[in-house]
């Protein structure tokens, strides 16, 4: 199961939804915090997917010309990955978008090509 969360439903589900932030802001490499994530889906900069029973959780960024699945975080993501994408497809179509986009960590690339994605570009990190 795929839902996608209103903002205005975000204040029913906020408790569940804070440990999933900690988890990105561990990640995030850019220094944007939980607390900054939460903001940007409260002022629905942001949108909210909750993936099977709380197993995980997306965030996407709508741009001009796409949908952008920027995190995924979570657990037994071979239950909902196909079903997640195939919405997020359905979704970026509805909206009028040309293209959908993934940011994702590299474990996720075999998944991609087996889904049609192409590799666009690659992030590289170096500590300073």
């Amino acid at each position: 199961m795929i839902r996608g969360v209103p903002a205005s439903e975000y204040p029913a589900v906020e408790a569940k939804v804070w440990p999933f932030l900690a988890r990105i802001q561990r990640h995030d490499k850019d220094g944007i915090t939980a607390q900054d994530y939460h903001q940007m889906i409260v002022n629905r900069e942001r949108q909210l997917w909750v993936l099977g029973d709380w197993e995980a959780i997306a965030l996407t960024l709508i741009t001009p010309e796409a949908v952008r699945l920027e995190w995924v975080v979570g657990k037994n993501r071979h239950k909902w990955q196909d079903v997640l994408d195939d919405e997020l497809r359905k979704w970026g179509k509805a909206l009028g978008k040309k293209r959908l986009l993934v940011m994702a960590r590299p474990g996720w690339a075999k998944l991609a090509k087996e889904r049609g994605y192409r590799e666009m570009q690659r992030a590289f990190e170096v500590k300073l």
